[in-house]
């Protein structure tokens, strides 16, 4: 059951101010982290057409969603389209509610605290009311035999089982436009239609156990590819599998059975918070897989400088820098001393600086000048 809680602007007869809408949303009983973030990234999909909108933690069980220049009408006619989107990944009961939502409207002469004060008002309200939300009965978009979590993960083991996950190359250049490497991005249909992109699929994999016949999926794609095309490929690997000596000794054998020319061009690509969170579980894999001739890529890096001291731990071939850590690097900002910092660990070693995101070409100019030295395709497109 959704229970949904709209709140009209309170300034209506100021036709004046510009509108917009914040979405409150509440998941009972969510502990898996991993989970809101994947929920997240369906939202943010969902949400693509409105270029402006932001989807951001609230609380450990809820995220907010603003959509400035959004009036009441809009917002009313989106909250169907979200609540669709989230009950593909909950399985409902006729007498319990996975989520609430509570939707306020409001214009710009309002404080950003009496905003949210009347979001969590509605979403008060929300948690108290039982009725089924009419688009359930009226247009169909309840799949009882779809959602859940259990269903989500059968519908991944049938896509690796078999072989429906399409792949796509993202390459990263360097400051003099050779190619570095190309990244090798998963993506398949979901449940009802929805893309799943290479993010998603590895936060399922991760939570639905399948982390090592996804990697093993993605392993006989990228050599296969390495036969046609020149270069190396990286390849988003779950930290869970270096860390488990049986998952690890599954990987190794099977790298084992490729050229050592093969191998030279592979790197697997692990998230910082993982790399910190298992490093005294990762460090011998690492190791084996630097053995083979492999390479090492840690992405979202910097989020936490003080975390980094895996840098001193680890042989690390490339770091991608998060990208809120490139977006202010001028005079004495934050990001720029972090920077300078990770610069320092890096000293004497042969550690590339990749950037996860570029704006312009002014901005990556202005990167080349702190030390990064790569960057993703969509770069060279605005450099054209």
């Amino acid at each position: 059951m959704i229970d949904i809680i709209l709140f009209g602007d309170r300034h209506r007869d100021n036709t004046q101010a510009p509108t917009g809408s914040v979405f409150l949303i509440e998941f009972n009983h969510l502990k898996d982290e991993d989970t809101l973030k994947l929920l997240s990234l369906s939202i943010h999909h969902l949400l693509r057409e409105y270029p402006n909108h932001l989807v951001a933690r609230f609380s450990h069980t809820s995220i907010a969603i603003l959509l400035p220049n959004h009036t009441e009408q809009l917002a009313s006619g989106l909250a169907p389209r979200i609540c669709a989107t989230l009950h593909n990944y909950f399985t409902q009961s006729p007498d319990d509610t996975a989520f609430n939502i509570g939707i306020v409207c409001f214009t710009y002469m309002e404080t950003v605290s009496e905003i949210l004060s009347q979001a969590e008002e509605a979403l008060h309200q929300a948690r108290h009311i039982h009725q089924r939300c009419w688009f359930i009965l009226e247009k169909g978009l309840h799949y009882p035999e779809s959602h859940g979590w259990h269903n989500w993960s059968k519908h991944l083991a049938l896509c690796i089982r078999e072989q429906q996950i399409e792949f796509e190359l993202t390459p990263f250049y360097g400051v003099k436009r050779q190619l570095i490497f190309n990244n090798l991005c998963a993506f398949t249909d979901g449940i009802c239609g929805n893309t799943l992109g290479d993010e998603q699929l590895c936060l399922l994999a991760e939570k639905s156990s399948l982390e090592l016949p996804f990697l093993r999926l993605k392993l006989s794609a990228a050599h296969n590819l390495l036969h046609t095309i020149e270069g190396s490929l990286s390849i988003t690997t779950h930290a869970k599998v270096i860390a488990s000596p049986f998952k690890l000794n599954q990987l190794l054998i099977t790298l084992y059975q490729y050229p050592t020319n093969i191998r030279q061009r592979l790197i697997f690509e692990i998230r910082e918070s993982e790399v910190t969170r298992l490093l005294d579980k990762i460090k011998l894999g690492c190791f084996a897989l630097h053995a083979l001739g492999c390479k090492l890529c840690i992405n979202r890096a910097g989020r936490q400088v003080e975390g980094m001291q895996y840098l001193s731990e680890l042989s690390v071939d490339y770091l991608k820098l998060d990208q809120h850590m490139l977006i202010n690097i001028e005079g004495e900002s934050r990001q720029l001393k972090a920077l300078e910092s990770i610069r320092l660990m890096l000293q004497g070693t042969s550690t590339q600086l990749l950037a996860q995101h570029i704006k312009s070409q002014a901005h990556w100019e202005q990167l080349q000048l702190v030390g990064i030295e790569g960057a993703p395709f969509n770069l060279n497109s605005a450099l054209d």
